[in-house]
């Protein structure tokens, strides 16, 4: 993933040196990850998003119009708080980021990335990451997906297949599917320690990052992938395991 802010109430990045691909191997010799201090939550497990249990969106400081501070302020109309600059009056209003992924498949087995960095450094999730403007979600998520794997997709050759709201840290995610006859050269990024195909049993709970808060979700994706039967998630993330999960899913009709 390109241009990450080190922000200390959101995402923790510290880029790492990837050279060769490795077999999965072992996490014994890992240094264990900080201990939960706040709201730990995944984008479809694809990607790690640490926010700080005193995560109050307190991330602008000063005005892009005249330069003086802002602070929030309640604003009647648009029943919410906003970030109001206190010299020129100007409102600055918010949207949700967007994270794009790719779920690369052969027979099996879907594409995964040994994490170089916390949140979850030394665990597996898919190549994932930000949407840059003028792209479109496709195109960011094959973008991504080459950064971190080496692996050159087609955007136009994918195929939805999920979006997960996580409204604790204003961010959406929308995955992808795409299937591939034969396995490809993997050649792991700068943010990756190890890139290969797994399958569902090849990676144990514990080291499939923020597994636990995906509820049923991962475990249907692999059952889908046997069957070649898919279909598209709509999943809504909460704070922790179990609270303020919820999920719809809608069966892909195959054509005759």
């Amino acid at each position: 993933m390109t241009r990450r802010r080190l922000l200390h109430r959101t995402i923790g990045a510290i880029a790492a040196q990837g050279s060769a691909v490795r077999s999965p191997r072992s996490l014994s010799d890992l240094d264990p990850p900080p201990p939960n201090e706040g709201i730990w939550l995944v984008a479809g497990g694809v990607m790690g998003i640490a926010v700080s249990a005193g995560y109050d969106h307190a991330l602008m400081k000063y005005c892009n119009e005249c330069g003086a501070a802002v602070a929030r302020r309640w604003i009647d109309q648009d029943e919410r708080e906003r970030y109001v600059c206190l010299s020129c009056g100007a409102v600055h209003y918010e949207n949700p980021r967007v994270i794009v992924s790719c779920i690369v498949c052969v027979g099996d087995k879907i594409l995964m990335c040994r994490r170089a960095h916390e949140p979850a450094r030394g665990q597996w999730a898919p190549p994932a990451g930000f949407l840059e403007c003028g792209e479109t979600l496709q195109q960011g998520a094959a973008r991504e997906t080459y950064e971190e794997t080496g692996v050159t997709i087609d955007p136009d050759r994918l195929d939805l297949s999920g979006v997960i709201n996580i409204p604790g840290i204003d961010q959406i995610l929308v995955t992808f599917r795409i299937d591939l006859e034969t396995p490809p050269v993997l050649r792991p990024g700068g943010e990756c320690l190890e890139v290969t195909f797994l399958s569902e049993h090849e990676v144990p709970e514990r080291d499939f990052a923020w597994r636990r808060l995906l509820g049923p979700a991962p475990a249907r994706f692999f059952n889908e992938l046997r069957s070649r039967d898919f279909s598209i998630n709509l999943i809504t993330v909460g704070p922790s395991a179990g609270v303020g999960f919820s999920e719809r899913y809608y069966k892909i009709q195959r054509r005759p």
